[in-house]
């Protein structure tokens, strides 16, 4: 999904004061925000958000059993991984999984946070990552969750709403 459709699957989601949007250079991402806490020359805190539309189903087997895949991948440290208690209402498989990444010599805590909406029409995978460096994370830790509640309150509200026929 584009970032110039982002608005009509997710109105209610709002960029934090501190952060900005960044152009992710090329790279097909839905919304990428940095943070800078304390530097000049590089990043504290990143968030990538990527909205797929999915033909079909997803099973939730394969959601739950691959929430930690990526962390496992690039050979994270510290990993949990659980499913997200989401009211069986809005019909969501979400999950969430934390890790601690080296990335040169920085260590950066990881969160990746995957909602699946399975529809008769089709569906979507939301895909959250957000990526704080360790020195700045007790600073920063009540925006990453103010952005973590955010996108978890904008894909129910979504649902909530009315169909809307540009989707």
């Amino acid at each position: 999904m584009t970032p110039a459709h982002l608005h009509l699957w997710l109105p209610a989601l709002a960029v934090p004061s501190n952060w900005i949007i960044a152009d992710a250079d090329g790279a097909a991402v839905t919304r990428l925000l940095l943070r800078q806490f304390n530097s000049t020359n590089h990043w504290d805190g990143c968030e990538v958000l990527n909205l797929y539309r999915i033909a079909g189903t997803v099973p939730e087997a394969l959601v739950l059993g691959n929430a930690d895949r990526i962390l496992r991948d690039s050979h994270a440290t510290d990993i949990n991984a659980h499913p997200l208690d989401i009211p069986p209402q809005y019909g969501i498989i979400a999950t969430r999984s934390t890790g601690l990444l080296s990335t040169g010599t920085r260590l950066v805590h990881s969160q990746f946070t995957n909602y699946v909406v399975n529809r008769a029409a089709g569906g979507a995978l939301i895909e959250q990552a957000i990526v704080v460096g360790t020195d700045v994370q007790s600073a920063l830790a009540e925006e990453c969750a103010a952005l973590t509640e955010n996108l978890y309150r904008s894909v129910l509200a979504s649902i909530d709403r009315p169909h809307d026929p540009r989707l």
